[in-house]
């Protein structure tokens, strides 16, 4: 659990990011029975139960005959602005990361909230990622947990400022935040302020109200429980509105950055600061971006982790200055991870090929002294869910180029199907027909044609200029070749920038036919490409996930 700090006074109102002008407040959420059955159908039916004990399975079960009473329900409680009390508590299961076992902080709190609970956030969620898209409230360095972000477009667009100034020949430092347990340290009542600076108000800021208050919370293990504790401060983790709330917290944490040449990159609370170094006043005015995010922190009872956070320095001819956090130097590294990728501050890709291959060779161990059976079916699909996502996760963004990265990747998916009974002995391409498969080199290919066609037709909300010159920037409008959509590779000195994804996927984008590259959707892109590329015997696509 955690510690709570006490509150914080504040004195100044949080940024106003809601203008009555142009924004639409959201006021109440309606909860229709067909909107309510719609969320029974999509639960996962063997989830563990709140403390309530309603099993999702039964829910689920009887949709149809629930939806009515908790449409009732819900409207009411929302008119009202009250919530069943054991609506607000929470079962919490210790899990085991690493360390000693006896040590408290080694274990990860799983939280089990109320379902019919979740149910109704579910809907309050929707509503609430609605109205800060379709009002432009949350700021474009935020990622995490919004439609059309991820961590894939995160990577991207901070990777594609470092090797822009890389190639340059300009040295670039990124400062690395670690907000100490994030979600559970947010106070309530500056949540709340926040909400309503975001245009939240009426019904659904006093039922937010209600949700904070009275909250409670114990640890069960073996099937025993601890005594109910009551929650202070967070965001309520294991609850569905959790991860939308925190962003909105945290929105307003770029206005505390000093310098506009200052880029932040934000997924939920993973935090990167970063800047182009050429000269002192560069770093200081980094630095001094640095001691305003640090400020925001304290003012909003936030904590900064001062020995954890990090400082990389990019670009050869890095002077390598000194930051400093209330006092304290921040340390240096030439390596960190970040959002489950290893970057290095030579930005190749080598490092995090490596650990990957370990941890993916290591599953593939566990599934072969596990499986009593290697039919080529369940063994394929096993494969395709442990081992396969480890190496392909984030990958358009860190994709390697130099043969013996990629060959140490496509080494993983041989040793997979040499260990499919009977066919161990053919040749790699032969197997890959049989099971289905591709190789793992196409399917980065594959991946990063799609992340285009994202990027290109805005399913991704990343501006394509930053990403990608076209020929019609080059070419009279009506030319062939300006309307197209045709792309131009940058003209680059070093390989990081030259193998990085804008120009890496440039030859390719430009090869496919014109009917793939305009189709109205992401999944008719999928399916034509497929079609364009090749399938299997059975006429499924060997790009299937």
């Amino acid at each position: 659990m955690a510690q709570y700090l006490g509150p914080v006074q504040i004195t100044d109102p949080p940024h106003q990011m809601f203008d009555d002008k142009l924004h639409d407040e959201l006021k109440t959420v309606d909860f229709s029975p067909d909107a309510v059955e719609k969320k029974l159908l999509n639960l996962k039916s063997f989830s563990s139960p709140g403390p309530d004990g309603f099993h999702p399975i039964v829910l689920k079960s009887c949709a149809t005959t629930f939806k009515e009473p908790l449409s009732i329900i819900y409207n009411e409680s929302m008119r009202t602005g009250r919530l069943p009390s054991n609506w607000k508590q929470t079962n919490i299961t210790p899990i085991y990361k690493s360390g000693k076992k006896s040590d408290p902080s080694n274990y990860r709190p799983i939280n089990l909230c109320s379902v019919p609970a979740k149910i109704m956030e579910s809907i309050i969620k929707d509503e609430l990622i609605r109205h800060l898209t379709d009002n432009e409230l949350i700021t474009q360095s935020q990622h995490g947990f919004l439609p059309a972000k991820s961590c894939t477009t995160n990577l991207l667009t901070y990777l594609n400022e470092v090797t822009l100034a890389l190639d340059s020949g300009i040295p670039y430092d990124v400062i690395m935040i670690d907000f100490r347990r994030a979600f559970d340290l947010v106070p309530f009542q500056h949540m709340l302020r926040k909400l309503e600076a975001h245009g939240i108000v009426g019904d659904v800021l006093q039922w937010l109200t209600d949700w904070t208050r009275d909250r409670t919370q114990r640890v069960v293990l073996n099937g025993v429980s601890s005594s109910w504790v009551e929650v202070l401060s967070s965001v309520v983790q294991g609850s569905v509105l959790g991860p939308v709330l925190f962003i909105v917290f945290i929105n307003d944490i770029d206005c505390a950055i000093t310098d506009p040449s200052v880029k932040i990159f934000k997924y939920a609370d993973d935090s990167k600061l970063g800047r182009r170094i050429s000269s002192e006043a560069d770093a200081a005015a980094l630095q001094s971006s640095l001691d305003g995010i640090f400020e925001w922190s304290i003012k909003w009872g936030m904590d900064i982790h001062p020995m954890k956070t990090k400082v990389l320095h990019f670009g050869y001819g890095n002077p390598r200055h000194t930051y400093t956090m209330n006092g304290v130097e921040i340390s240096s590294d030439s390596t960190a991870r970040d959002l489950g990728v290893i970057i290095n501050e030579s930005c190749k890709p080598a490092e995090h090929v490596l650990t990957i291959t370990r941890k993916a060779n290591g599953v593939l161990a566990q599934l072969s002294r596990t499986l009593v059976s290697r039919d080529k079916d369940t063994f394929i699909k096993l494969y395709k869910v442990f081992v396969r996502p480890i190496l392909e996760s984030a990958v358009v963004a860190w994709c390697p180029w130099e043969r013996r990265d990629i060959d140490s990747l496509e080494k993983i998916q041989r040793r997979a199907t040499r260990m499919i009974p009977g066919i161990g002995r053919l040749e790699y391409d032969e197997r890959l027909k049989i099971c289905g498969l591709t190789t793992l080199e196409k399917r980065r290919e594959r991946g990063a044609a799609i992340e285009t066609f994202k990027i290109m037709n805005e399913f991704t909300n990343l501006d394509a200029s930053r990403f990608f010159n076209f020929t019609c920037q080059r070419h009279d409008a009506m030319t062939r070749s300006a309307t197209n959509n045709l792309l131009v590779p940058e003209k680059c000195r070093l390989d990081v920038r030259k193998y990085f994804f804008s120009n890496r996927v440039v030859h390719h984008w430009n090869s496919l036919p014109l009917e793939i590259r305009e189709v109205n959707s992401v999944n008719a892109f999928k399916n034509m490409y497929d079609e364009w590329m090749c399938f299997d015997q059975d006429n499924e696509s060997i790009y299937s996930v």
